[in-house]
């Protein structure tokens, strides 16, 4: 057990890698700011995020600043709930999440990403902002059937919407992000009236289930919105994550184009390497000893997804990118009751822009501007702004 700063400091968003080394190691460490424990070890991690001891609800948790924070944020939303409400609601989603409906997108994922690539090549805009956050918010227009006169309106408040945990609560922003939040909330509702039939997408599939009576007009809304909050930014920063990988490390990078059967490879390596969602947290449901460490009933526990997945036990020389690394394990879309739905879509369609990518370019390189700049969001491990120099074909 070692006692560390919160993983809520700057330093931690800035680098979880450096915050771990400045406090000497792995396994569990004490949060004694928020009153719980952060668990770097993988195995460790694995049992908290997926073992039936620990809850998600916030109001499981011990009196605090973090649960009271919590508690703020997570309203009726899909993320923050235990069973039976949360496999009763994510059951009405998983037809869209699985294999056979993915592979189906196939080809609207690769329509996706030669339009993100090309747009991105035309505005000379940063990888973010030119190419990852567009394409990651196409990806998920396509899955819940944003129909083309209103994406446009979609676009612009999701970019907001997924901002919703990284803002303070008291910032100017906030107020963006609630107005975007009424906007999509009212579009929601419109295709609720309007449409007739189920229409062969995930907010079709949504409507279905409100309409005969397994979700409420609320949990319909708010599963639709869970969607982007927990879609659209973790796989803009798994985009600009990678592309950072392949870019600054000219080896793999040619090895990839001379291998494109590496490619489902080099996306797990990606995921492992740098996950896009560095820690989640659980609440114990009851008193229980973890990793030789007491854990007392409603205690935070926050599995460090990024650090577990360094763990040099079940993943040696775990701070080298190596595409063709073997037997490659990470938990980066966690694991148990709350293991991503949408991981299947995810892979494929990072393994589609990636693809395209490549085919459109020649080399690409970090940009030697100065400008490239890396979230600080505790939680979260991506680019404010990453600028790379490609040689198009």
């Amino acid at each position: 057990m070692r006692v560390g700063p919160t993983w809520q400091c700057v330093e931690f968003g800035r680098d979880p890698y450096a915050w771990q080394r400045s406090v000497g190691g792995g396994g569990l460490i004490e949060d004694r700011e928020l009153g719980g424990w952060i668990v770097a070890d993988y195995r460790l991690a694995r049992q908290v995020l997926a073992g039936p001891r620990f809850l998600k609800a916030p109001d499981r948790a011990l009196p605090g600043p973090y649960t009271d924070r919590m508690q703020e944020l997570s309203g009726s939303s899909l993320l923050f709930m235990d069973p039976p409400d949360h496999g009763r609601i994510r059951a009405t989603m998983r037809d869209r999440f699985r294999p056979a409906a993915v592979k189906e997108l196939g080809p609207s994922l690769k329509n996706a990403a030669v339009d993100a690539v090309r747009n991105w090549q035309t505005a000379g805009t940063d990888f973010v902002a030119g190419a990852a956050l567009p394409y990651a918010i196409d990806v998920l227009a396509c899955v819940l059937g944003v129909r083309t006169p209103d994406r446009e309106m979609f676009v612009e408040n999701t970019r907001l919407l997924v901002r919703e945990f990284s803002v303070p609560l008291d910032s100017p922003e906030q107020r963006l992000i609630v107005g975007a939040k009424v906007e999509l909330v009212a579009y929601l509702l419109e295709e609720l009236e309007a449409r007739q039939g189920l229409a062969g997408d995930l907010l079709g599939d949504l409507i279905g289930a409100q309409r005969d009576g397994r979700l409420s007009a609320e949990e319909m809304i708010s599963a639709a919105l869970s969607v982007l909050v927990a879609g659209v930014q973790p796989m803009a920063d798994a985009l600009a994550n990678g592309v950072y990988q392949l870019a600054g490390h000219a080896d793999q990078q040619q090895l990839l184009r001379s291998r494109p059967d590496l490619l489902a490879n080099a996306v797990e390596e990606v995921l492992r390497h740098d996950s896009s969602v560095t820690l989640t947290d659980r609440v114990a449901a009851a008193d229980l000893t973890l990793g030789r460490c007491p854990v007392q009933r409603g205690q935070w526990m926050f599995p460090a997804l990024a650090l577990a997945n360094h763990d040099a036990r079940v993943s040696p020389a775990p701070t080298e990118f190596d595409i063709s690394r073997p037997s490659i394990l990470h938990s980066s879309f966690g694991a148990g009751a709350h293991y991503c739905l949408g991981a299947g879509l995810a892979r494929a369609a990072l393994m589609a822009f990636f693809e395209t990518l490549l085919q459109e370019s020649v080399r690409i390189d970090l940009a030697d501007t100065g400008a490239s700049r890396r979230s600080e969001v505790p939680a979260s491990r991506g680019f404010v702004a990453l600028w790379i120099a490609v040689a198009w074909r």
